[in-house]
């Protein structure tokens, strides 16, 4: 990954979590948390560890490393190689927006702006049903190493970070007609709706690694099937006793689908079907399927009335993203910033 690739999306996942609440960061590292034994904490990563001071206020190691994890695996999700090259960039990335939320939760607190100990309350209890019991939620907090106060904390910074964000930004952004017709008319690719079709299976599964006497006991069961759909036998009917996939419960329906969202041998041979043909035997990793396309709508491009809505919105959010990353920067040029974190 070259350096203006990892820079460009760092300053893009540190953009977007200035909008998001800290319960939607929280959730992702959770489900991370839930696969990490307690006692495999790095030694020495506490939290009082500080990477940074903020005007007199801490960033601790343990919530910078968890801030990096996070990034690194939506950048990883996302189909971004991550090499040590482009680390140290995303290293510093990570800590600029650490302190940016800092120096803005700063500003709210001098301006007044708050969230109400009622919305966070329905946050943390909204984090808690997350979990199966009790004892998982205290066994992930550990995995975390977070307290039940670090987490309402994080919470708490992060609705309030975002309420100060729509306050001072958001809502004094307009966009006119004029500009959003323009946006749409330039960007008018980007609201194509590919081509989609709705079909139904009926699956004789087996691994593609199963001895042959088993694949052919499938094949034998799917021959059986088409034979009776040759004889007029009714597809759903056939798909709700013989189908070995879950859809079988309505009928073999599989809903509507785009290319790319199938195995290839599959969706191959449903893109090549006419609406109400029904395939021949059609094996894939999954075992053998006969296939019927039931409905195909094409290609589109969604319509400006369709659209301007969410784009407005989508636009908005932009310029008060800039004015919030600028006016960050003014704040960090007379704030008084320590950085304490090793170089790499």
């Amino acid at each position: 990954m070259k350096y203006a690739q990892t820079k460009r999306a760092v300053a893009a996942l540190a953009a977007l979590a200035l909008f998001c609440a800290a319960p939607v960061a929280i959730a992702a590292e959770k489900k991370q948390a839930e696969k990490t034994p307690a006692a495999s904490k790095q030694a020495g990563n506490t939290p009082a560890e500080k990477v940074a001071v903020v005007n007199g206020t801490a960033i601790s190691r343990a919530e910078y490393d968890r801030e990096l994890n996070r990034v690194q695996r939506q950048l990883i999700n996302s189909g971004k190689a991550i090499d040590t090259a482009s680390l140290k960039e995303l290293q510093t990335g990570v800590l600029d927006s650490l302190i940016g939320r800092e120096l803005l939760y700063q500003e709210s607190k001098k301006k007044g702006i708050r969230a109400s100990d009622a919305d966070v309350n329905k946050e943390m209890e909204a984090f808690r049903k997350q979990f199966a019991d009790d004892t998982a939620y205290r066994d992930t907090l550990i995995a975390m190493n977070l307290s039940e106060e670090d987490i309402r904390l994080q919470i708490e910074k992060g609705m309030t970070i975002q309420k100060y964000i729509e306050k001072e930004f958001l809502e004094k952004v307009t966009v006119t007609d004029t500009e959003l017709m323009t946006a749409y008319e330039r960007n008018v690719n980007a609201f194509k709706q590919p081509e989609v079709i709705r079909a139904s299976h009926i699956l004789a599964a087996v691994d593609a690694n199963a001895p042959q006497a088993k694949k052919d006991e499938a094949r034998k069961k799917i021959e059986n099937v088409r034979d009776r759909l040759n004889r007029g036998g009714d597809f759903e009917k056939l798909a709700r006793e013989f189908s070995d996939c879950p859809s079988k419960e309505k009928g073999g329906d599989l809903g509507y689908f785009r290319r790319g969202q199938m195995v290839k041998p599959f969706e191959d041979a449903a893109f090549a079907l006419k609406t109400g043909q029904t395939s021949g035997i059609v094996e894939t990793p999954l075992g053998y399927h006969i296939i019927r396309e039931t409905d195909r709508k094409p290609e589109t491009i969604l319509s400006y009335e369709q659209v301007k809505d969410g784009l407005r919105q989508l636009i908005r959010q932009d310029r008060a993203q800039k004015e919030a990353g600028d006016y960050i920067q003014k704040l960090r040029e007379k704030a008084k910033v320590e950085i304490l974190l090793p170089a790499a």
